[in-house]
């Protein structure tokens, strides 16, 4: 262990473990560690990368980044869907979560007037209702639409309507035949999570 100018109370240290981990401590209380496997990990919960730039530091310091798999689901479609394929990718950097979600299944029933992709990852922030940045699109039975999803504040599933400069938003257009028997759904949109 190489200790520089550390006391009980005050200083900087720097200690090593037996696998080789790289520990940087200030007043005994750790700091960051770089691993051997080529990390670096904060000791402090939330903190990051302060950037320096012009912004206030905390909007300039990247503290989280993830990325991972997750379930979608359809809720609210007139009946109970039975997948085929269930696919979700997710990155989320900051607060800015990014979704891919490749969903294949039958549905028996009249649809639901409201349909939604269930099981986000992460909850919404609960400031603005959030519409995702990509169009999706849809095949309902042969048929394919352009439609959008809008992901309501503080919730983890996102309502799909479809848009159009006559008509505006349109949440109603998931009902009887428009569902039909069976459903591909392929989307990638980014929405802003509470952390």
């Amino acid at each position: 262990m190489s200790i520089i100018n550390a006391t009980t109370t005050a200083g900087v240290a720097l200690t090593g473990d037996t696998s080789g981990n790289l520990t940087i401590q200030s007043a005994g209380t750790n700091v960051a560690t770089f691993t051997t496997g080529g990390n670096m990990v904060f000791g402090t919960s939330n903190a990051g990368i302060v950037f320096n730039n012009s912004s206030a530091t905390t909007n300039s310091t990247l503290n989280d980044y993830e990325s991972g798999t997750f379930t979608p689901s359809l809720g609210n479609t007139g009946g109970t869907p039975s997948y085929s394929l269930q696919s979700g990718y997710y990155t989320k950097i900051g607060s800015l979560v990014t979704v891919q979600i490749y969903i294949q299944c039958t549905v028996t029933g009249s649809g639901g007037s409201t349909v939604q992709i269930l099981g986000l990852p992460f909850t919404s922030a609960t400031s603005v209702n959030t519409t995702g940045s990509f169009f999706p699109t849809l095949g309902f039975g042969g048929s394919w639409s352009m439609i959008c999803p809008d992901i309501p504040s503080s919730s983890n599933y996102a309502f799909l309507y479809t848009s159009s400069q006559t008509t505006g938003q349109n949440y109603n257009f998931f009902t009887g035949a428009n569902l039909g028997s069976s459903v591909n759904l392929r989307t990638t949109f980014s929405y802003k999570a509470t952390f």
